[in-house]
């Protein structure tokens, strides 16, 4: 069939046009705070319905597991250059570890409350552009160098891009502040994690990254005298960020961490469904005791 040219170009005319659009790249930063701002950040583990077994000479016993980990930490920028935060000070108004362990007809409650709870440590940016923390002048006892190092790891956290993403981006980051935890009875642990740009919403004239955050950790040991010992922990779930303020204020994730013992004939396993919840505001200042 042959059409006129004239005809052709009156068609073609009276067709809408549709352009593509162009794709938004978005671009995370550190936190962008003046000096004197203080970030609240309330932060809950718990795991309400943990199950344990345990075996020995054939014999094999269940119980439950209750773990409730809830912690209150104050982030004050001390110092700045330019746009880059130089000093900073945590106060951990409290930090509060409750367990609850039935077996066998029994129920043992434990209550422990952090080394560094009620205390403030103090970070200075390093050379590398990383973050060194410590006590002010004070020598921290191993309990607490412990909790100083895992401060230092969320605070050095390298879970974003250094590149613009898109939505439905993923990128690969190491979560060493998870692997810190299940380092506490494993040594050896690794740990992976994977990140995807969800969507970005706009609500009164703010801004909202939402993240895809999955989360592995493993760690297995042993040793001459037969002892060996092994933990799993999977999680997944979202992290909301503030692209104004480059906070993250919310973050929900639920897995499943199972740690498992044996020696001598005598084994024992725990299952923990978790949940761990963290949110995060600006304040007008630290509440100090």
């Amino acid at each position: 069939m042959n059409f006129q040219p004239a005809l052709i170009t009156a068609v073609s005319l009276a067709l809408p046009t549709f352009a593509l659009a162009e794709e938004v790249s978005y671009s995370f930063t550190a936190p962008k705070l003046a000096k004197g701002q203080v970030v609240q950040i309330t932060s809950e583990f718990s795991a309400p319905t943990g199950t344990i077994t345990t075996s020995s000479n054939g014999s094999e016993k269940q119980g439950t597991m209750t773990l409730l980990h809830s912690w209150t930490m104050h982030r004050e920028v001390l110092e700045t250059s330019g746009s880059q935060e130089t000093k900073l000070r945590y106060y951990i108004p409290s930090d509060i570890v409750t367990s609850t362990l039935t077996i066998d007809g029994e129920t043992h409650t434990d209550t422990t409350e952090a080394a560094l709870s009620g205390m403030e440590i103090f970070g200075d940016r390093n050379l590398s552009g990383g973050w060194d923390f410590s006590l002010d002048a004070k020598m921290p006892s191993p309990e607490q160098q412990q909790e100083i190092l895992e401060i230092s790891d969320y605070e050095n956290r390298d879970w974003l891009p250094n590149t613009p993403v898109k939505i439905g981006d993923s990128w690969k980051f190491s979560p060493k502040y998870i692997q810190r935890v299940v380092e506490k009875d494993l040594h050896n642990a690794t740990s992976s994690g994977t990140m995807t740009l969800l969507e970005v919403s706009e609500k009164a004239g703010k801004k909202t990254a939402t993240l895809r955050c999955d989360i592995i950790s493993d760690g297995f040991e042993n040793d001459q005298n037969g002892f060996s010992a092994g933990a799993r922990f999977r999680c997944t779930g979202t992290i909301q960020i503030d692209l104004d303020t480059m906070i993250e204020t919310k973050t929900f994730l639920d897995g499943t961490l199972v740690t498992g013992a044996q020696e001598n004939g005598q084994r024992s396993v725990v299952t923990l469904p978790l949940t761990i919840r963290t949110d995060k505001k600006i304040i007008s200042a630290a509440s100090k005791k």
